[in-house]
């Protein structure tokens, strides 16, 4: 699978599909990724929209441990560099 990824300004990772390849096999990317979020129990936090072959990585929704959140903030992959924020957000009173 080749993807593009895009940092969104909320601090979600986009990922633009742009094919899938079965060995030197390409495959239909549309089929490919209607069949998967048909046929797979994905976590809440992923996100497939086969119309415009993209997968949302949600991190907004991703909770780890001790109320601990992230967030993207910068994908460069040509420089092999991705900057991931942790945070915390404060209980409302």
């Amino acid at each position: 699978m080749v993807l593009d990824p895009y940092v969104q300004t909320n601090g979600n990772v986009m990922l633009k599909v742009t094919q899938i390849n079965v060995g030197k096999l390409g495959v239909p990317v549309d089929y490919v990724m209607s069949y998967v979020a048909n046929n797979y129990k994905l976590p809440d936090m992923v996100q497939v929209n086969t119309k415009q072959r993209m997968i949302v990585l949600r991190l907004n929704q991703l909770k780890l441990g001790n109320g601990l959140r992230m967030r993207a903030d910068r994908i460069d992959l040509m420089h092999d560099e991705i900057d991931i924020t942790g945070y915390t957000v404060k209980p409302a009173k």
